[in-house]
């Protein structure tokens, strides 16, 4: 219990949680802009439209993002505002591609509805986001010189990571989820499945 507790609050820190809730606060601006744009004036099933979608929705999130990161995540006492947000929306800039690259793959190669895409797309992003911020825009000033090592570890580790859950075979049960069984399940909402709704989702993101 006592070995629960210290890691709770080894990991689950007020950064940790602040950054989760305003997280979730971004992407609901970045959904309910991406879906106003597809519902109101922009087609989906046109690669470009859908894009353009995308960077609207973009801009928006990522300056609500900027405001509440600073000042209430990572409390950046940085006085210069103009490098520290030019650095913010560089890093978002990289996840934008990201973003991108899955919702065409998504949506305009393997036809998956457009509105669960993003969705799942989103996980990435999430995580993604909280280590470009705090590793390299709002990153506090330490010269220890174990601690940039440590910094250049987790980066690399997370790359890695990235990699191997792009190019790694399918094996076991992720032949299933990576077919069109795990689009299946997901058009059903996992419906009468595991109840692991959230676990379901990052499984079907990791798998694509």
């Amino acid at each position: 219990m006592d070995c629960l507790k210290a890691l709770f609050k080894k990991f689950c820190n007020k950064e940790i949680i602040f950054y989760l809730i305003f997280g979730v606060l971004t992407t609901l601006v970045s959904l309910i802009v991406y879906y106003f744009c597809t519902l109101a004036f922009l087609n989906p099933q046109n690669a470009v439209q859908l894009q353009i979608a995308n960077i609207i929705s973009w801009v928006l999130s990522v300056a609500f993002a900027y405001v509440t990161n600073r000042k209430y995540v990572f409390e950046s006492k940085s006085e210069d505002i103009f490098s520290e947000g030019v650095k913010f929306f560089s890093a978002r800039l990289s996840t934008l591609l990201i973003d991108m690259f899955f919702m065409a793959m998504l949506v305009t190669i393997f036809k998956m509805n457009d509105s669960i895409a993003k969705i799942l797309v989103q996980f990435i992003i999430l995580v993604v986001n909280y280590i470009l911020s705090k590793f390299l825009v709002f990153k506090k000033a330490d010269n220890s010189v174990n601690k940039k090592k440590k910094d250049k570890f987790l980066i690399l580790f997370f790359l890695m990571f990235m990699l191997i859950c792009c190019f790694f075979p399918y094996t076991g049960d992720d032949l299933a989820w990576g077919t069109q069984i795990g689009l299946d399940r997901l058009s059903n909402w996992f419906d009468n499945y595991n109840g692991r709704y959230a676990g379901n989702l990052l499984i079907l993101a990791l798998t694509r």
